[in-house]
C-alpha cells in the first residue's frame, strides 16, 4: 500500500488484478492466422466483384470467370464484349442472352456481320439490320431483310437521309414510293441550288403521292397486305395540300422557284392550268376598292 493508502485508506481504490486470457498463446496465435485467411479472402472476392480485372485494370475472358456468381460472370462477359466489339465472347452467355450481346457489338462496331449471330431471333435480328443501316445511311445492309422489313429498313434510310439520295430512292421496291422519294430528291436539289433542270425531272401530270412527299407531308404508317403480298401506303392529307391536289409535282416546283427568286417567268413554264393559277396569283397585286366620303 502506498504512503497515502496508508495515510487516507479510504481514498485510495485498489486497482483490479489484470484479467488472464482463456486462451493460450498458441490458441490465440492459431485464431489471429486464422482472420488474416478470412480477411485476405474476403478483399479477393471484393477485387473481382468490382473490376473483374486483370493486373493492368482491363477486364479478361479469365478474370471474367473467376466473378463470384454466375450473374456477375455473364455481366462481366457481355461487357467485355461490347468493350472489345469482339463477337466471340457472346457465344460465353447462355443462348437468351447471347442474341442482344451480339446486337450490342454489332451496332457498337457497326460490324453488320455480328448480325448474323441474332438470325434466330427475328425481332432482334431485323433491329439489328435497321439500325445499323439507319446509323450508316447504307440501304443495301437492307438486303438481308424479308420483302416487308427491307421496304420499311430502306424507307428509314431515304427518311435519314431526307430523301436526298437517289440511289436510295431507287432500291424502293413500291414503284409509287419511289417515285415520290425521287420527286422528293429533285424537289430538294431545285430548291438547294435554284435550278430549274430538277424541275424538268419531275412529273408533268398530278401525282397526290410525289406531291405529298415533296410537302414531307408524308404518312409513314403501312398496312401489310398477306393475300397480295403487297404494302399499301396512307397518305394524310393536310390543308396545305387538299388546295393543291390537280397541281402536278412539276409546277408546284416551278411555282416554289418563282416565288424564292421573285421571278414571274419561271410561271410560263407550268404545264396545267391549275399550276399555272397558282403560280400567277403569287404574284398578283391585290385590289383596293376607293369609296367615295359623298358616298352614302
Amino acid at each position: 500500500m502506498t504512503l497515502m493508502g496508508r495515510l487516507f485508506p479510504k481514498l485510495e481504490k485498489e486497482e483490479p488484478a489484470p484479467k488472464q486470457s482463456s486462451l493460450s498463446q498458441k490458441d490465440q496465435a492459431v485464431v489471429m492466422l486464422i482472420a488474416a485467411v478470412l480477411l485476405g479472402g474476403l478483399a479477393i472476392v471484393v477485387a473481382i466483384a468490382v473490376g473483374g480485372s486483370n493486373g493492368s485494370g482491363q477486364l479478361s475472358v479469365a478474370t471474367c470467370s473467376k466473378q463470384f456468381t454466375l450473374q456477375s460472370q455473364y455481366n462481366c462477359f457481355d461487357e467485355l464484349a461490347n468493350s472489345t466489339h469482339n463477337m466471340s465472347i457472346c457465344t460465353l452467355l447462355p443462348s437468351v442472352q447471347s442474341p442482344n450481346c451480339a446486337f450490342e457489338v454489332a451496332t457498337g462496331s457497326r460490324n453488320i456481320s455480328a448480325c448474323t449471330a441474332t438470325y434466330n431471333v427475328p425481332t432482334v435480328y431485323q433491329e439489328c439490320i435497321l439500325s445499323l443501316a439507319n446509323t450508316t445511311t447504307n440501304y443495301k445492309y437492307c438486303n438481308g431483310l424479308k420483302a416487308t422489313a427491307a421496304f420499311k429498313c430502306v424507307y428509314e434510310v431515304a427518311k435519314e437521309n431526307s430523301f436526298a439520295s437517289a440511289n436510295t430512292c431507287a432500291a424502293l421496291t413500291n414503284t409509287s414510293i419511289a417515285a415520290g422519294c425521287s420527286a422528293l430528291n429533285n424537289y430538294i436539289n431545285a430548291v438547294a441550288q435554284r435550278s430549274t433542270s430538277y424541275c424538268d425531272a419531275l412529273q408533268s401530270s398530278p401525282n397526290v403521292t410525289s406531291l405529298a412527299m415533296m410537302l414531307q407531308n408524308y404518312s409513314a404508317q403501312r398496312q401489310y397486305n398477306a393475300s397480295s403480298n403487297i404494302t399499301r401506303v396512307g397518305l394524310q392529307q393536310s390543308e396545305d395540300l387538299i388546295g393543291i391536289l390537280n397541281v402536278s409535282p412539276r409546277d408546284y416546283c416551278y411555282y416554289q422557284l418563282a416565288k424564292m427568286t421573285g421571278n414571274s417567268g419561271l410561271c410560263g413554264y407550268t404545264t396545267t392550268k391549275e399550276g399555272s393559277v397558282l403560280c400567277q396569283a403569287a404574284f398578283a397585286q391585290p385590289t383596293t376598292t376607293i369609296v367615295s366620303r359623298n358616298q352614302t
